[in-house]
């Protein structure tokens, strides 16, 4: 049985607005909406995995989350190395 996930939520006109805003940062490097529908498809995704995910809740949530961020970093470099466009990206977000 398949799972639901919060992109199964998006219209095709959504799916699509996604892609762009995800494609034009991977080629520019550049973390910024271009059109205002960009921000209110994070912000629908950004609802559903609210709605969905319990992790966000648990007090123990800042080692999940650390945990998880390891987990799917060693699978990348795995697979494309440590030296890719991910690895130049600036991590000064709080």
């Amino acid at each position: 049985m398949e799972e639901d996930h919060p992109l199964d939520s998006l219209s095709r006109d959504e799916l699509l607005v996604l892609f762009e805003w995800a494609y034009r940062f991977c080629e520019t490097n550049t973390l910024a909406f271009s059109h205002h529908a960009e921000a209110v498809v994070i912000d629908k995704i950004a609802t559903e995995l609210e709605r969905e995910m319990p992790e966000p809740f648990n007090e123990k949530y800042p080692k999940l989350i650390r945990a998880a961020q390891a987990r799917i970093l060693s699978d990348y470099e795995s697979q494309m190395g440590k030296n890719t466009w991910i690895h130049r990206q600036p991590l000064n977000q709080t």
